[in-house]
């Protein structure tokens, strides 16, 4: 499984309840380079591993994406070539971003 967030948070629960399931875990955020904590918060996981979104892509066969909904369409054309065949699960975060 792999978990790719964009929002600025603490790795989230749902990523600590597939971690209890015993499911390994790859975590990509824009966050796990600020001096958050995130990344080592995420290191202390024994079945979790931190990077880029490229490399969370490439990693699970199931791929949960949570960004903005106005997002998913360059998630899309970035990472189209390792998502190609995965299930990917999509948060659908409609009520991020700016509003109208």
């Amino acid at each position: 499984m792999t978990l790719t967030k964009r929002q600025h948070c603490r790795p989230c629960p749902i990523a600590r309840r597939i971690i209890a399931a015993g499911t390994i875990i790859w975590m990509a955020s824009s966050i796990l380079a600020a001096p958050s904590g995130a990344a080592e918060e995420m290191a202390s996981e024994p079945l979790a591993q931190a990077g880029t979104p490229r490399e969370a892509a490439a990693f699970g066969d199931v791929v949960l994406v949570s960004v903005p909904y106005a997002v998913m369409p360059q998630i899309g054309r970035d990472y189209a070539a390792e998502l190609a065949g995965k299930i990917v699960l999509d948060t659908q975060q409609s009520g991020c971003g700016p509003r109208r």
